[in-house]
């Protein structure tokens, strides 16, 4: 079982390709969901302040 494990976290060689780029992936998604949750409270709180302004012109 050593073997296989020691296999699979050489990826056959490949190993300083595939893990940099999983990690490159996993920044590229944390990033985005960073930025969505960011996005979604602003437009959150822009929503808020429209639907204050209009309740006072009504």
């Amino acid at each position: 079982m050593v073997i296989a494990t020691s296999s699979f976290w050489s990826m056959g060689g490949y190993a300083g390709f595939i893990w940099p780029s999983y990690l490159i992936v996993g920044l590229v998604i944390a990033g985005l969901l960073i930025l969505s949750l960011s996005k979604g409270r602003s437009l959150k709180k822009r929503l808020a302040l429209l639907e204050q302004l209009k309740e006072k012109k009504d």
